[in-house]
């Protein structure tokens, strides 16, 4: 779904429908990969990221040359970015056969890389960042790189525990992980600050010898009683600032 242009200064908020939580919402960049000056920004709600991602729409340093019924034409805007990530996610889901899910976190965790220094500004404007052009630079890895892809469907509360094979190198792991996580939630504006009817909440680390994860980041959301029956109680605030929790 295009970002849409700005139909004129005083407008520059991403509006309806491109609010969407399930959609992916593109944002257009120059050649050089900076915004254009007709995208409008985001962030939407504080725990939803729009745009999603950005790619190359035109600008007043090259435009896109497009064919009209009277011939070539040179044109630019975010209505011809949609397309483009139309396109990508088509050969993942229809020529690989990878489910919708796992075809947007592909774009998405292409698109941010290694990046974990984004500003509010930056998100807003770009979003997770620009989609690679090559549509390799999508489905394969470098070769410094291991990519697990995992899909699955809970329909009530679960529980899912995965392990995942690393390298061991003199007794350590020395290498830098990251997840990204993708669902379709049903949304209703009743509920509030997350805006969805389903939450998933995503834990990271390692298992302890008591079979139990421990989190890289703390995060004790979710979890039952620890050591010597002590709960945890996490204030709303300490979550969302700490955990990102409800984070889309």
């Amino acid at each position: 779904m295009a970002g849409t242009n700005k139909p004129s200064t005083d407008i520059v908020k991403i509006g309806s429908p491109e609010d969407s939580v399930n959609s992916i919402v593109v944002n257009s960049v120059s050649k050089n990969g900076l915004s254009t000056k007709y995208a409008r920004k985001g962030l939407v709600l504080s725990f939803f990221a729009k745009p999603d991602v950005s790619y190359y729409g035109g600008s007043e340093e090259e435009y896109i040359r497009v064919c009209e019924p009277l011939g070539v034409a040179s044109v630019a805007g975010t209505s011809y970015v949609a397309p483009w990530i139309a396109k990508k996610l088509s050969y993942l889901i229809d020529v690989l056969g990878l489910n919708r899910k796992v075809a947007k976190a592909m774009i998405i965790d292409a698109a941010r890389g290694w990046d974990e220094k984004l500003t509010p500004e930056e998100v807003a404007l770009y979003g997770h960042g620009v989609v690679p052009i090559h549509i390799n630079d999508i489905i394969q890895t470098k070769d410094d790189e291991i990519k697990f892809v995992v899909s699955d469907v809970s329909e009530k509360w679960n529980t899912y525990s995965y392990d995942f094979p690393v390298p061991l190198k003199d007794n350590k792991y020395p290498y830098i992980a990251k997840t990204t996580m993708c669902y379709f939630p049903l949304c209703d504006r009743l509920q509030g600050v997350d805006y969805t009817n389903t939450e998933l909440n995503l834990h990271f680390g390692r298992i302890g010898d008591d079979k139990k994860i421990k989190d890289i980041k703390g995060d004790k959301q979710n979890t039952e009683d620890t050591l010597e029956g002590e709960r945890n109680y996490l204030l709303e605030g300490e979550a969302r600032k700490q955990f990102r929790k409800w984070y889309n």
